[in-house]
């Protein structure tokens, strides 16, 4: 099975405090592109999450410190989440698998036996898109779209939800029903445990 890995480095500066590191295939030394990063991190009474993507050389860099929690999504490989502190120059590796071709679903049961937030579709799309996810049981749902600065645009769902198969559109509006300007967007999921981030594209 073909790995991908992620190279953490932890650099602590007197007046800033970064993430920077490289994510590369294991099978050829290959730079994995466009590699989602997410940090979320303490600052006084607010929580805040910066995005990083990796560029053509399978590089990044954001900007974060102290306890962060990190996400990283890459197209095709399991998603890696781990919390982390950031104090003082280090290097951590972690390997995301390539995630395995999923069976389809039998549109004859109700009911989903696991929890899946599918990519929207269309991608990329003008002006609206769908988004789907699978609901093995009721559960607390929250639905968040953010720009690729980490800020929030819309809260597509916040309830308790009964399980089964779902799907919510977006018209490419914020909370305040503005239109939102073209570029790359992440819609992440918060259902019980389970916490999963996807990337969509709006084009104008």
């Amino acid at each position: 099975m073909n790995r991908i890995l992620v190279g953490l480095l932890f650099i602590s500066l007197t007046h800033a405090n970064s993430l920077s590191g490289f994510i590369y295939s294991t099978l050829d030394s290959s730079p994995i592109e466009a590699a989602i990063l997410l940090a979320t991190y303490s600052a006084g009474n607010d929580n805040i999450t910066v995005t990083g993507i990796s560029g053509p050389d399978g590089n990044y860099w954001i900007p974060c410190m102290g306890s962060v929690y990190i996400e990283i999504i890459a197209e095709g490989y399991d998603t890696l989440v781990t919390n982390m502190e950031v104090s003082g120059d280090s290097l951590h590796n972690f390997y995301m698998n390539e995630r395995e071709n999923q069976l389809s679903v039998n549109p004859n049961v109700e009911i989903p036996n696991q929890l899946i937030l599918h990519h929207n579709y269309p991608n990329p799309f003008n002006p609206v898109t769908t988004l789907r996810y699978d609901l093995p049981e009721n559960a607390i749902v929250s639905i968040t779209i953010y720009d690729k600065m980490g800020r929030i645009v819309k809260t597509m769902v916040n309830d308790d939800q009964t399980a089964g198969y779902k799907s919510i559109q977006w018209n490419a509006t914020n909370d305040a029903g503005q239109p939102v300007s073209a570029g790359l967007y992440l819609y992440r999921i918060y259902a019980g445990e389970f916490v999963q981030t996807k990337k969509m594209v709006l084009l104008k």
